[in-house]
């Protein structure tokens, strides 16, 4: 989905929460507080905190949603993620504050009947912040993006959040006045526990945590099933603003031209994003041999000075003078050498192969000599 797009529809879902959180916050706070119900008011509290973090949304949606650039070749994706962990600090500040407000007020027994209106306010909570829950984790889907499911489950909160408050707010009208301060703390401990679990999840991604087991079986049973893949080793992701980036090592059959082993790595890159949407980039490794399993040496001769290895050896034998091109495989800390003739050269290969491989038989590092005819 363009990022242009994307930025609208997380603008138009955050303000519609951002709308219905002002209202809850506003009725709440009032209504708790005329009510004489501390959790009520601290749900209020809490719903004012959420207002706050819809205009943080939409800001790192925005940001996070901006193209690579010199500076940021990745995106701004991270944007998004930091956004998620301000938004969680902010919920466990205001859940904390809740806690000590309302613990003063237990410790002084102040505890004072609730009006029977802050039961009704409660009830309409529950069912605003459930609807805002479905409605914006839908959205949050569709676009990829993680602030906004993020915002989702701050929606869920409140919904659980003001069960407990109607419950305590019940059960202070029927004559439990303590049970409206307990509710406040319960609140208070949702809230916590949310927050604590948003930072563990932003945390992750900024650490660069790799997705999960499923995920990366799936990934890799989609590398498996282009044509020309052998193995796949070397495997890793990596979390950014919800979104996946891979980075894999795939073997190919160490002959094929080098273009063809770019068309490979192009299929592995289609077919992982096509199956999987939430990949955003992936970097594809062609090998011609497991570099996991071979300690590669470094000290063999480049094209460059294996011609002219080979022209010393090479340049007074038959033939030598008309050779097209030289084709080299680079193997098990070896080298593979094809030599390509005109085909008038091709009832003389037996001959060719006996002088060409007597005159390099001191290149312990060259395996083998072949000869192709166009």
């Amino acid at each position: 989905m363009q990022n242009i797009q994307r930025y609208k529809i997380a603008k138009k879902v955050t303000w519609f929460s951002a709308g219905s959180n002002l209202l809850l916050a506003v009725s709440k706070v009032i209504f708790g507080f005329l009510g004489r119900s501390h959790a009520l008011f601290a749900d209020g509290i809490d719903s004012f905190s959420d207002l706050f973090s819809d205009f943080l949304t939409i800001m790192a949606v925005k940001a996070g949603g901006y193209a690579p650039d010199q500076e940021h070749p990745y995106g701004h994706g991270r944007i998004e993620t930091i956004a998620a962990m301000v938004l969680a600090i902010i919920l466990l500040i205001s859940g904390g504050v809740i806690i000590f407000n309302v613990w003063r007020a237990i410790i002084h027994a102040h505890f004072i009947k609730p009006k029977i209106y802050t039961l009704i306010i409660a009830g309409i909570s529950i069912l605003f912040n459930e609807g805002l829950f479905h409605y914006i984790t839908r959205m949050g889907k569709q676009i990829n993006s993680n602030a906004l499911n993020v915002s989702a489950w701050h929606h869920r909160g409140d919904a659980l959040s003001s069960v407990v408050v109607l419950l305590g707010i019940g059960g202070s009208i029927l004559g439990m006045h303590y049970l409206d301060s307990i509710a406040a703390i319960i609140v208070a401990l949702i809230i916590i526990k949310m927050a604590v679990q948003m930072i563990w999840q932003s945390t992750r991604e900024l650490i660069d945590t790799a997705v999960d087991q499923q995920t990366l079986q799936k990934i890799n049973a989609n590398i498996a099933q282009v044509h020309g893949v052998q193995a796949v080793h070397q495997l890793r992701t990596r979390l950014l603003g919800g979104l996946i980036f891979v980075e894999v090592h795939v073997l190919v059959d160490p002959h094929i031209s080098v273009s063809e082993g770019h068309f490979v790595a192009n299929k592995v890159m289609e077919k992982i994003q096509t199956n999987i949407p939430k990949v955003m980039d992936v970097l594809v490794h062609i090998d011609v041999e497991n570099d996991e399993q071979i300690n590669i040496k470094f000290d063999l001769p480049s094209r460059e000075e294996l011609q002219n290895i080979l022209r010393a050896c090479w340049q007074n034998l038959p033939g030598y003078n008309e050779i097209k091109n030289f084709n080299l495989h680079y193997l098990h800390n070896k080298v593979e050498v094809e030599i390509l003739l005109p085909i008038k050269f091709a009832n003389q290969w037996e001959d060719l192969n006996k002088k060409y491989q007597q005159a390099t038989k001191d290149l312990d590092y060259i395996t083998s000599i072949k000869f192709l005819f166009l």
